[in-house]
């Protein structure tokens, strides 16, 4: 076995390992979250009132505001998530007397804007599983079953997301087509 094809050989190894490594932990965390609800949208969660009602039944089940608060009431309070990249979103979370609705409002319209969402297309809130206060955002788009987590998810088992299948691809078949020659395969990665 040449250098070049122990190199090779090595680095789709290499490859695999990371790719297995990633799909483990992807399914770690997923398995850390506790399903919560799913919000379709309306045209005015997405349109310029900037604020996502969340349905009473959802609300007081899972971000009760506490009535002897009356400031938390009047005023809100902030609830923190997490998106499918890890990236932290804040909202103001209130009760509006006026519509009787508990509403998601100050960060909602960056969140509608960064994710380009439309009416019709569903939010889907999580919770971890051993710590409660750790909420998660997600989103999938009008008539797909699967989320932006699931998409995420599918992206990050690759080891080079822009490359990596293409890479191992042509590693595997110059692989297979070099079973039992003593030539050398160079390997050059599809960008």
């Amino acid at each position: 076995m040449s250098i070049n094809q122990y190199s090779s050989e090595f680095h789709y190894h290499s490859l695999m390992w990371q790719q297995q490594q990633q799909r483990h932990h992807q399914n770690e965390v997923v398995e850390e979250k506790e399903a919560l609800f799913e919000k379709p949208l309306t045209p005015s969660d997405v349109g310029k009132l900037n604020r996502l009602v969340i349905p009473k039944q959802h609300a007081e089940r899972y971000f009760p505001l506490a009535a002897a608060v009356v400031d938390a009431v009047e005023k809100g309070l902030l609830l923190c998530f997490e998106d499918e990249e890890g990236k932290p979103w804040r909202f103001r979370y209130s009760y509006w007397n006026s519509s009787q609705s508990y509403v998601l409002t100050k960060g909602w319209s960056r969140y509608v804007k960064e994710k380009q969402l439309d009416a019709g297309d569903v939010v889907i809130f999580h919770r971890h599983r051993a710590d409660g206060g750790r909420f998660f955002i997600g989103w999938r788009r009008r008539g797909d079953s699967s989320s932006s987590s699931d998409s995420y998810r599918h992206l990050q088992s690759n080891a080079y997301p822009h490359a990596g299948r293409k890479l191992l691809q042509e590693m595997h078949t110059r692989r297979e087509a070099n079973k039992g020659r003593t030539n050398t395969s160079h390997l050059v990665p599809v960008f």
